[in-house]
């Protein structure tokens, strides 16, 4: 964070690897491996690193053999996928994955009437990111004087195409799994979204809000015969 600066600022960390691994029985002909690595638009470069590695870690011990495997370990802000063929630049908005909270909305229609828009928005916001990053947060007021703390982000070797579609696919996902619920992480191997009803990121890396509509302009009247 700069010093003298209150808004902090946002790392982005996403890498795209492609191996060729030769072996003995191939004669040099090889295996080709296609990585990606992907960290939270709120995650710091340290938490980056250190869930990137033990992700790492715990990907090779749990699927030794596989061929493709995907760890997602979003509460400590990354994921990390590899796959015998290029999964660069292709959507992939299956297998889906959900952890949500236990506890339901009082007013679950009025919950899903605040959620749905600042979904909505923050689609759109993070599907026309570069290709550095397509990631977007904000918060919104809910019923029972509750705040709505959301995050959105795909790959961004997407188009925005992909990227909408994925995220559309999983805003799906999330209504027809637990629409009730207060909160919740849902993933896809190209996307995320995350809300809940406390501050799960620093509500400072916001985005300020649109400033006001100018106000138009003065229109002068005159009298006929009057200069």
């Amino acid at each position: 964070m700069k010093m003298g600066s209150s808004k902090p600022q946002i790392f982005f960390y996403f890498a795209l690897i492609h191996l060729v691994i030769p072996t003995a029985a191939q004669n040099n002909c090889g295996n080709t491996v296609y990585a990606i690595a992907l960290c939270s638009g709120d995650a710091s470069p340290s938490e980056c690193r250190s869930c990137i590695n033990e992700s790492r870690y715990d990907l090779l011990q749990g699927c030794p053999n596989q061929k493709e495997a995907i760890r997602w370990a979003w509460l400590k802000k990354c994921l990390i996928r590899y796959s015998y063929k290029s999964i660069f630049n292709t959507l992939a908005p299956d297998p889906k994955s959900g952890s949500y909270r236990v506890d339901s909305a009082l007013d679950v229609e009025g919950f899903y009437n605040a959620l749905r828009p600042l979904l909505d928005s923050l689609r759109n916001r993070a599907a026309t990111g570069n290709s550095t990053h397509k990631f977007a947060l904000q918060s919104g007021p809910a019923p029972d004087n509750q705040t709505i703390y959301s995050l959105l982000q795909c790959t961004p070797d997407l188009s925005e195409r992909d990227c909408n579609t994925c995220l559309l696919s999983v805003q799906a996902f999330t209504s027809e799994c637990c629409g009730e619920k207060q909160g919740g992480i849902f993933l896809a191997p190209s996307c995320v979204i995350r809300y809940e009803t406390y501050p799960f990121y620093n509500p400072s890396a916001e985005s300020p809000p649109p400033p006001p509509p100018s106000p138009p302009p003065e229109l002068r009247t005159s009298t006929p015969g009057m200069h």
